[in-house]
């Protein structure tokens, strides 16, 4: 007679002394005797979860490995990624990969026992791009297309970019409180002019609201994720994260809550608060609209008939103390992220800069009444900003956020969509 093992857990290991119960089956070749049975314990699998970053050159793969050679252990790989969610990879002892991700490998040995998780955060070399980007994020914050940093607190419509030179695009930013002094971009406009039949008249005007909704004379039209739709002549497309409306001379990028992007090629002369794109960061805050009245960025303001003034608003008022400097630290160099692997792109990226603007958002909304969500919704902003800038100079990292505390692309959606409150059950898109 032969014991015959299966692992069908009738029991919750934590409750009974850190134990699984398994049904052993008993069989007899014994001509006239059945199969008896009897329960034994199996001991909880033990060992320590464990998060670290790593990096990938171009062109290269890496193995990972759950270092488990105990059968009676169950073994299973994930990925976690931005826009898939989490996709499961096998059950194999190794694993090979080429691309950024958050791999994670559980081990247990029993169905309800906890698992023990490995997980390595993998930032990979990508091509960048040379196109120029100009973004708005958090508190607000703006880096322009040459590179300089700013912040404003200023509280109406603003030009954040145009075509300065044929005048073919226009992207308008308002922006809203968000909390006492704070302000956030709540919704951008776009307007696209084209020459038709030798006179130049504008072929495309809409909003992109909060909650991914494109507002077209108060008719609301989404694009569901992963598909492309013309809209007035413009391509609009929604990869689950980002809205993109390419308006010919520029690509605008939106997140449905707080955070864009304008991109132009190199070269492109444009102005507005993302400045000129000439090549030279320095003089970026020197270009203005009009008569110069406050700070660079008041003088872009849009006025409309019969609105009170926009005012005068400061650059760069809130200071940043060394204590929040310190929790950016700790968050993001304690090597669960490969940040400190990855210093060449860091670098290039301005990424200073932006762990500047995380710290300074985070000064501002830590003693508020809700500081879960100002610190989740307001600061991450800046580190999803610092992730798209990588990806611009040549570095993708996958899932920073559930390292960081932020929220997941998913909530980040529903916030969107729960503040902008554009749509009903009959026609949300998604």
């Amino acid at each position: 007679c032969e014991w015959i093992v299966t692992c069908e857990s009738s029991g919750i290991n934590a409750e009974y002394g850190g134990l699984c119960d398994v049904k052993d089956e008993y069989t007899c070749e014994i001509s006239g005797h059945l199969p008896s049975s009897a329960h034994v314990a199996s001991p909880v699998y033990t060992g320590e979860t464990t998060t670290e970053g790593a990096f990938l050159a171009a062109g290269e793969s890496m193995i990972l490995d759950a270092v488990e050679t105990d059968p009676s252990v169950g073994i299973s790989w994930y990925n976690n990624e931005r826009i898939k969610g989490s996709s499961y990879l096998g059950m194999e002892r190794t694993i090979e990969v080429s691309e950024a991700g958050r791999y994670n490998v559980y081990k247990k040995r029993c169905p309800r026992h906890y698992s023990v998780r490995n997980t390595w955060n993998i930032a990979a070399e990508t091509t960048p791009t040379e196109d120029k980007t100009c973004s708005v994020f958090g508190d607000p914050h703006f880096k322009t297309f040459d590179g300089k940093f700013y912040s404003f607190q200023g509280l109406c419509t603003y030009v954040l970019a145009m075509d300065c030179s044929a005048y073919s695009w226009y992207v308008y930013g308002r922006f809203e409180s968000c909390g006492e002094g704070s302000a956030c971009l709540a919704a951008l406009t776009v307007f696209k002019y084209d020459v038709v039949g030798g006179v130049r008249q504008s072929t495309a005007m809409y909003e992109m609201k909060r909650g991914f909704a494109i507002n077209m004379n108060g008719n609301m039209v989404g694009v569901p994720e992963g598909t492309s739709a013309d809209i007035q002549g413009t391509t609009v497309s929604f990869d689950g994260i980002l809205m993109r409306a390419d308006l010919g001379g520029a690509v605008v990028e939106w997140d449905g809550l707080g955070f864009a992007r304008v991109r132009v090629s190199a070269g492109a002369r444009t102005c507005g608060l993302c400045s000129d794109n000439d090549g030279n960061a320095a003089n970026d805050l020197g270009h203005y609209f009009r008569t110069h009245v406050g700070s660079f960025a008041d003088t872009w303001a849009v006025s409309v008939p019969g609105s009170a003034s926009c005012g005068v608003n400061l650059l760069d008022i809130t200071p940043v103390h060394e204590g929040a400097l310190s929790v950016v630290n700790e968050n993001l160099f304690g090597g669960k992220l490969p940040f400190h692997l990855i210093t060449k792109y860091m670098a290039l990226a301005g990424a200073d800069d932006f762990l500047e603007a995380y710290a300074m958002d985070y000064e501002l909304t830590k003693d508020t009444s809700a500081p879960y969500l100002a610190w989740t919704f307001v600061a991450c902003s800046s580190l999803r900003a610092l992730e798209y800038e990588l990806l611009d100079v040549g570095l993708k990292i996958e899932r920073w956020d559930i390292e960081g505390g932020c929220p997941n692309p998913h909530q980040m959606r529903l916030e969107a969509i729960r503040l902008g409150c554009p749509w009903a059950q009959s026609n949300i898109p998604f």
